[in-house]
């Protein structure tokens, strides 16, 4: 199967890494599948289908992010929206985080039964 070139360029400006989280992609097998082309701005909210509207993203990160548009967050250019998106995605990864923790302290409860 040969490697298409968006996913190089990617790979390559991003170091290999989660645009968002910094999780290195290249380690493994397993953290390579989980790498994603993320649309910055989603084509749902008028993204363009382009290169210069994607990044490297974890699976985590990109289902984080939904369809969050970090160009409506005053960022006027990629290094700004990726920022913009970081802020957003560790909001929701702080929530999720906590409910981690309920569910972690209910299961305790149950066998502590």
């Amino acid at each position: 199967m040969p490697i298409e070139k968006i996913w190089l360029d990617k790979y390559q400006e991003f170091g290999g890494c989660c645009a968002y989280c910094g999780t290195p992609l290249l380690v493994g097998v397993d953290s390579f599948m989980c790498g994603q082309l993320d649309h910055l701005v989603p084509t749902k909210r008028g993204g363009p289908d382009t290169p210069e509207n994607k990044v490297l993203a974890c699976f985590v990160c990109n289902n984080l992010k939904l369809d969050f548009d970090p160009s409506r967050e005053a960022a006027s250019n990629k290094e700004e929206m990726v920022a913009a998106a970081r802020v957003f995605i560790f909001k929701r990864r702080a929530e999720k985080a906590k409910n981690l923790l309920e569910y972690q302290e209910e299961l305790r409860n149950r066998v502590g039964r």
